[in-house]
C-alpha cells in the first residue's frame, strides 16, 4: 500500500504539468503549428524566425548534402501542420552569396488563406531563417 501511495505522489505532479492545451507540439516534432500559422498570418517575422530556427536546429544538417536533407525534413514537418500547406520549395535556388533556399506556403484558417515565402540562408554549413515575404 505504501508503494502505491508513493507512486501516486510521484506521478501526480507529472500528470498535472504534462498537458498544455495551448501547445500542439508532438513529441517527435518540435514545430508548434498553431503558433507558426498565427505568426505567418499576422506577418510576425520575429516569431516565425524563432519557430523555424528552433526546428532547423533540431533537424541539423552539417554539409551541403546535409542541408538539402535538412530542407526535405523541414518541409515534411510543415506538411504535418493541418493549417499550413507547402506549395513549393527549392534548395539553393536563390543565387546569392551565401545561397538561399525558399519555401512557399499557404496558411488557412479563419475563413481566409495567406500566402507567404520563407527564405532560408545557407550559413556555416547550416540552414537558418533569413526572410519572410509575400
Amino acid at each position: 500500500m505504501k508503494d502505491f501511495i508513493l507512486k501516486i505522489l510521484i506521478l501526480l505532479p507529472l500528470l498535472a504539468t504534462g498537458c498544455n492545451a495551448d501547445n500542439d507540439v508532438l513529441p517527435e516534432q518540435s514545430l508548434n503549428c498553431s503558433k507558426l500559422a498565427n505568426a505567418l498570418r499576422t506577418n510576425e517575422s520575429d516569431k516565425v524566425e524563432d519557430e523555424i530556427n528552433q526546428l532547423l536546429r533540431d533537424i541539423d544538417g552539417n554539409s551541403v548534402k546535409g542541408q538539402e536533407e535538412t530542407l526535405k525534413a523541414f518541409v515534411e514537418h510543415f506538411e504535418s501542420c493541418s493549417t499550413i500547406d507547402v506549395i513549393d520549395s527549392c534548395f539553393g535556388c536563390i543565387f546569392t552569396n551565401p545561397a538561399q533556399s525558399e519555401i512557399r506556403v499557404t496558411v488557412s484558417g479563419s475563413n481566409q488563406e495567406t500566402n507567404k515565402c520563407i527564405d532560408l540562408q545557407h550559413k556555416d554549413s547550416k540552414l537558418i531563417f533569413f526572410k519572410l515575404h509575400d
